[in-house]
């Protein structure tokens, strides 16, 4: 298969979406498969960037410009993609089309993907629910962006236009407890009394599993070895297997409509 990983984060960055598509990367290729990933610069010179990370053609990372620090610190903002872009991918005849994040480089998948009628993959990566938790409407968002696509400097009721943008970064502080930690019904790493407990969705019945797990090194010993036996069904190279059959029933599905 040619499969395109579309994400708005990747190398030099360090995170979990990042982990996440260095090792599907890996485990895909492991087993035969073409695989391209389409990501930010972290530097208006993609070429340059590609050099100092000692990627070339062999690599298949496609890199797109990008402005760094937009809306946070370790954030990559790609705006340009001119129309040879979309060429370029309908070129590649890709045969599935895998998305980690809903930004820039994502929806340049998403619309890679239904132009080309190519099975599309959205994978589930940030919980965006409390991610905009953290963030206020989107008219701020949008004035966030013309800051950065415009080099320019525009007043705002006497404000500068990058300095309201500012305002609107995540907000640190306590969250209040109203998360669900554990959903029984769709759990697979956690098998009540067997390698953990369940506990009530409140800090009280938490704390109270905690300490009786910490106080008893048998329960500790017994968890311990559960959870390893349980953790050999998710291996990176079973679990992208299990992809590998979703790709394919995707391609099947799309060849018999």
């Amino acid at each position: 298969m040619r499969i395109g990983l579309f994400t708005d984060s990747y190398r030099p960055s360090i995170n979990g979406i990042v982990y996440v598509v260095e090792s599907l990367k890996r485990e895909l290729e492991a087993l035969g498969h073409e695989v391209y990933v389409f990501c930010p610069a972290k530097s208006i010179s993609p070429s340059k960037q590609a050099e100092l990370l000692h990627e070339d053609e062999n690599s298949r990372i496609i890199r797109f410009r990008s402005i760094t620090g937009a809306f946070f610190d370790d954030y990559d903002t790609s705006v340009f993609f001119p129309p040879v872009v979309q060429r370029q991918i309908a070129n590649m005849h890709l045969d599935v089309v895998h998305i980690f994040t809903p930004s820039q480089i994502g929806l340049l998948g998403v619309k890679a993907a239904k132009k080309n009628n190519i099975p599309l993959i959205i994978q589930h990566c940030t919980d965006l629910y409390e991610f905009v938790d953290h963030y206020p409407a989107v008219l701020p968002g949008v004035l966030a962006l013309a800051g950065v696509v415009f080099p320019l400097s525009v007043k705002l009721n006497g404000q500068d236009l990058l300095e309201v943008a500012k305002l609107y970064r995540p907000r640190n502080g306590v969250t209040k407890w109203n998360k669900v930690i554990i959903d029984k019904e769709v759990s697979e790493v956690v098998k009540d009394g067997v390698n953990g407990y369940f506990a009530e969705n409140n800090p009280e019945s938490v704390a109270e599993k905690v300490i009786t797990i910490l106080k008893s090194p048998k329960k500790q010993a017994e968890f311990s070895a559960e959870s390893k036996k349980l953790a050999n069904k998710f291996t990176e190279r079973s679990q992208v297997k299990k992809l590998e059959k979703l790709y394919q029933k995707l391609i099947d599905a799309r060849e018999n409509q």
